[in-house]
């Protein structure tokens, strides 16, 4: 049997971190999450003793993404090298290396517990960059970013993109409005149409409201009572998205044909 205790070895000042330009390559961000500590044996390592593994070996079809890839003390890979079965090269690790034992059942569960952390990650499109910038390096540490601090700048990105589509749908119908004389000074009649906004009932607000403009247009009846009285039929008709108000040629059904005249809105 040997012993590692007589290298003096010497854990690392320094654990590598990629600077903030450094392009990440799939070793480099292995290494970082790795902590430069040896997968099998739980050494910090010092950089020239860093090999990065393939756990199941290339020739045995292992890929060499970071779900493959750990960081490896050189020395036990090298003793791993030209043994494609890890549990036995751990047994003979273990007898031949006294105060460096590896346990293949903890050994296993890293592995399950990494390839987890991986495959969420991935699903996730979490990048290499972002991984390290928030210090994500478990299972953990990853679904507490993805709950919070990612959560809430999704959250805040998606209101943001809400905000700016419903921005966007006021300015088309504002225009639409002064340019097709409606009456560009009629601020209570444009902020009234604009409340037709926000009926869930339609599938697209915006779309069936310039449609109701647009056939008031068509019939030369540019004003506000004249389209309020087209979308109100057609929700009396659950004629609810565009397709159907066309289809519809906006006129009403004869049952209700007394409820609201066309003709002399």
């Amino acid at each position: 049997m040997e012993s590692l205790q007589g290298e003096g070895y010497f854990e690392p000042s320094k654990i590598y971190k990629p600077s903030p330009n450094e392009k990440i390559t799939a070793n480099k961000y292995v290494l970082w999450r790795d902590r430069q500590t040896c997968f099998y044996t739980g050494l910090v390592l010092q950089k020239k003793d860093v090999h990065i593994d393939h756990i199941v070996p290339k020739t045995d079809g292992g890929s060499g993404t970071p779900d493959n890839l750990v960081v490896s003390y050189a020395k036990f890979n090298n003793f791993k090298s030209g043994t494609n079965d890890l549990e036995v090269v751990v047994n003979a690790w273990n007898e031949k290396y006294t105060n460096l034992q590896i346990d293949m059942d903890v050994l296993k569960r890293k592995i399950f517990h990494l390839k987890e952390f991986e495959k969420t990650r991935i699903e996730n499109e979490v990048s290499y960059r972002e991984t390290i910038n928030n210090n994500i390096y478990d299972t953990y540490t990853l679904r507490n970013y993805l709950d919070t601090t990612r959560g809430q700048y999704k959250q805040q990105q998606e209101e943001e993109e809400e905000k700016e589509e419903e921005e966007q749908d006021v300015a088309e119908i504002i225009q639409f409005w002064d340019n097709n004389g409606f009456g560009y000074n009629n601020i209570n009649a444009k902020t009234q149409l604009l409340s037709w906004l926000n009926n869930s009932l339609f599938k697209n607000p915006k779309e069936m409201i310039l449609e109701a403009m647009n056939i008031a247009c068509a019939s030369n009846k540019r004003r506000l009572n004249y389209i309020e009285g087209i979308l109100r039929n057609w929700l009396n008709e659950s004629i609810l998205t565009l397709e159907e108000a066309k289809s519809s040629n906006g006129k009403p059904n004869k049952q209700y044909k007394d409820e609201v005249d066309w003709d002399n809105l």
